[in-house]
């Protein structure tokens, strides 16, 4: 029996050894066959075959995790150290692999211009954003790689930006100062975004190069503005020019916003140059005494003919308190002069033209609305342009009052246009002659033709040519440059007439037709937030005209659209109309009172419930 037991035990020992002898010739033949491929991985790798050698690499791995796995079987411990210590050498391997692709990637990239490279720089990134996590031996390489492809990315845009700046410049040397100018503003706001890029990226090697460049948009925007303006002749203006940068100009942030005044500092923090008009920079900045961000407009210069002006802008727009009309919050010309006003999100010279016709309308609607507000104070703005409509919140608000005049009661006396933008002149301001209510509807017929047709209706190479053009040729009809505008072109022409009498005689004339217009879109629309602010839109037109009958009627119209709350509420002010058409009552005026201000709540809650 212990003959027997001890053979049984003979014969497991001969097992167990010929499996250890096994599987010592299977892990052998796997680390072979790994540092096979190994040295083929090593020959791609040298050859810039990086995705081939990483394939390979990872194959290799896989054959070492079968070997260590015997070997931690079979406690081959000497074996698994090594092979642990080929695995790990393969982890670095796959990482050089994609890091060296990355940098391949970036030395391809940097043979391209403009928007190739931007292109290419992007994917660059984007590959070594989605291999971050792989990442553990060569973060120090990786994160070099990452910084020179975000560097990259800001070189290509800075070459797509002078693309655009040496537009500006083909312009102004044919004369188009409008084109030149938008090709600058453009090439402006794209170096502003970029600056934020880099600033969000902490990429502070660009910085001033990038600043360098808005600077010269900005320069060249009030240069191009000039000749426009005929503030100087285009003799006396040169350019400046991206060779300029090249030579190696130096120009710090405070040049281009010309520095937010230091004894401003007390009431904001945080300012930022956004832009400027013909006389004003303008930042954006939180106010100190409750973290408010408002815009601060501070004057170019400062003297006798510039303090007047100021005083008269503020006088006038201080009165003015309309949804549609850009709020001063405050003022002073001590420690200097500078007005605070509510803070827009841009301007309609900042979006891209045409738009939707049917969007520009409902535009122009809002801000017609604001000019009836001001005409109904006898106040006109005469300076109506895209740059002076600002957008916040979708809402459009009439800014910079400095060319307003208060009108005097008799219309033969009206005052002359102390100033005015050549290319929104009205033909009575280049002429000279007394303006008024229906001035400003010509320049509002002019920003309706650019939303719709994406050009001033007058443009030309020079300023002379404009006015040639407003005093004795009538513009390209908008349908032609834009077939979907067809159904606006008789408003549109109508408020462009040479004639003032032949124009519409008030700013009312116009909101009746244009709330016919916004009537068809109820019509034909889905949208069921959109009909709801149509119907509000006429009814508040037919409110301002005191027309209670045509008030009711849109107000039925409205009433499938709305909520059930907003629906008792229209049944009830139907009753008190009603009740106020059949009253002979002496409290008849107090009814009609009561109707408009219940149709105002009705026009809320409609908005509100949406």
């Amino acid at each position: 029996m212990e003959r027997l037991r001890s053979t049984i035990n003979g014969i497991k020992e001969d097992i167990e050894k010929a499996e250890k002898a096994k599987a010592n010739r299977e892990m052998i033949a796997l680390v072979d066959e790994a540092n096979r491929i190994v040295r083929d991985a090593k020959k791609l790798f040298n050859s810039e075959k990086f995705d081939d050698a990483m394939n390979k690499f990872k194959h290799a791995k896989e054959l070492y995790l079968k070997a260590v796995s015997i070997a931690k079987s079979f406690n081959f411990r000497e074996d698994w150290e090594k092979i642990l210590g080929a695995i790990k050498e393969m982890d670095r391997s796959i990482e050089a692999c994609m890091l060296e692709k990355a940098g391949k990637m970036i030395e391809a990239a940097s043979k391209e211009r403009g928007k190739a490279k931007e292109k290419r720089f992007s994917q660059t990134l984007e590959y070594l954003n989605s291999i971050s996590f792989k990442i553990s031996f060569g973060k120090k390489q990786y994160n070099e790689l990452k910084k020179k492809a975000m560097i990259g990315i800001v070189r290509a845009r800075i070459e797509i930006g002078e693309d655009m700046m040496r537009n500006g410049e083909e312009f102004f040397n044919k004369r188009e100062y409008y084109n030149a100018k938008e090709a600058y503003r453009r090439a402006r706001d794209y170096f502003e975004k970029l600056s934020d890029y880099i600033a969000e990226n902490k990429i502070s090697e660009l910085k001033d190069e990038v600043d360098a460049h808005i600077y010269i948009c900005v320069e060249n925007i009030r240069r191009c503005t000039d000749v426009m303006i005929g503030r100087k002749s285009v003799r006396e203006v040169k350019l400046m020019g991206v060779g300029e940068i090249e030579r190696g100009v130096e120009v710090k942030r405070e040049d281009i916003i010309l520095t937010f005044p230091k004894d401003l500092l007390k009431y904001y923090t945080e300012p930022k140059y956004i832009g400027e008009g013909g006389y004003y920079w303008v930042y954006k900045a939180r106010r100190r005494e409750d973290g408010r961000l408002v815009a601060v407009k501070i004057p170019k210069y400062w003297d006798e003919k510039m303090g007047k002006n100021f005083v008269d802008e503020v006088s006038i727009w201080k009165t003015m308190d309309h949804p549609n009309i850009a709020r001063i919050y405050d003022y002073n010309v001590v420690p200097r002069g500078y007005i605070e006003m509510e803070l827009a999100d841009y301007s309609l010279d900042r979006i891209e033209k045409p738009i939707p016709p049917m969007k520009a309308a409902r535009l122009i609607f809002e801000i017609a609305k604001g000019l009836r507000y001001a005409h109904s104070k006898n106040v006109c703005h005469l300076d109506l342009k895209p740059g002076n409509i600002l957008i916040k919140d979708d809402k459009p608000k009439i800014t910079d009052w400095g060319m307003a005049k208060v009108l005097r009661r008799s219309r033969l006396t009206s005052g002359k246009a102390k100033g005015y933008t050549p290319l929104y002149a009205a033909p009575e301001q280049i002429k000279d002659e007394p303006v008024d209510e229906k001035t400003d509807i010509f320049q509002l017929g002019q920003i309706f033709y650019e939303l719709v047709t994406g050009k001033p209706p007058f443009e030309a190479k020079s300023e002379e040519a404009v006015k040639h053009k407003i005093l004795n040729e009538d513009p390209i009809p908008p349908s032609k440059l834009n077939p979907d505008a067809k159904f606006l072109e008789p408003i549109i022409m109508k408020c462009l007439e040479k004639n003032k009498e032949n124009r519409y005689q008030s700013i009312r004339e116009l909101l009746m037709d244009l709330a016919e217009v916004l009537g068809m879109e109820i019509k034909v629309t889905r949208d069921r937030v959109l009909r709801i602010n149509s119907h509000s839109m006429i009814i508040e037109i037919y409110l301002e005209t005191e027309d209670l009958e045509k008030c009711i009627t849109q107000l039925k119209h409205m009433r499938d659209d709305v909520s059930s709350d907003v629906k008792a509420e229209i049944d009830e002010v139907i009753r008190m109309y009603d009740a106020y058409r059949s009253t002979k009552s002496i409290e008849i005026d107090s009814l009609k009172r009561e109707i408009k201000e219940k149709l105002k709540e009705i026009i809320n809650m409609a908005r509100i419930k949406v």
